[in-house]
């Protein structure tokens, strides 16, 4: 459980909103019921304070060190601040033609002004449910270009590969490597 950031041994620290503050004044008088109370909010009050920040948690800049690695799972990157806002900030174009060109251009290595997207696009509609065209587009062509030396099958596969979470799931994928 995340603590209280503090070398002062006891932090007079509490909650905005106390429980005694609320309770029938016949309460009030009642000692038991107001330990009680107070065993509460030092209970709640460091869940409250993890509520009122959680904004912060989630920014990669002020996140702590040992909250990174479930930020990452949740993004699936690795648990550094700089490959999780990447992640995020990538998911506004997956799925996209410059989102693939991007993921392409990653994986192979090269820059992005070496991938070429060839996406078919395309809309499909009927007035009658279920009547649409039930033809799937044609595959979104990527062309690589890449040296002579790098041109590999492997290379081919693993662009494919590092696509396939990122592709559109109507959309097949064919990769092509070309030397330079």
């Amino acid at each position: 459980m995340r603590l209280l950031i503090s070398d002062v041994e006891d932090v007079p620290f509490g909650s905005a909103l106390p429980l005694h503050a609320n309770v029938p004044g016949l309460l009030l008088d009642d000692e038991l019921f107001m330990l009680f109370c107070a065993a509460l909010d030092d209970l709640l009050v460091p869940s409250v304070v993890a509520l009122d920040c959680f904004a912060a948690y989630l920014d990669t800049g002020l996140a702590p060190d040992d909250f990174l690695p479930w930020l990452g799972a949740l993004v699936g990157a690795d648990p550094q601040r700089e490959a999780i806002a990447g992640a995020t900030a990538s998911y506004g174009q997956r799925g996209t033609t410059a989102g693939i060109r991007a993921a392409a251009a990653e994986a192979a290595g090269v820059s992005v002004d070496a991938v070429d997207v060839d996406d078919p696009g395309g809309v499909r509609w009927s007035s009658t449910p279920g009547s649409a065209a039930s033809t799937a587009p044609g595959p979104t062509h990527i062309r690589i270009r890449v040296p002579a030396d790098a041109a590999t099958t492997e290379l081919t596969e693993s662009v494919r590969m590092a696509l396939e979470p990122s592709r559109p799931v109507h959309c097949p994928i064919e990769v092509e490597v070309l030397t330079s």
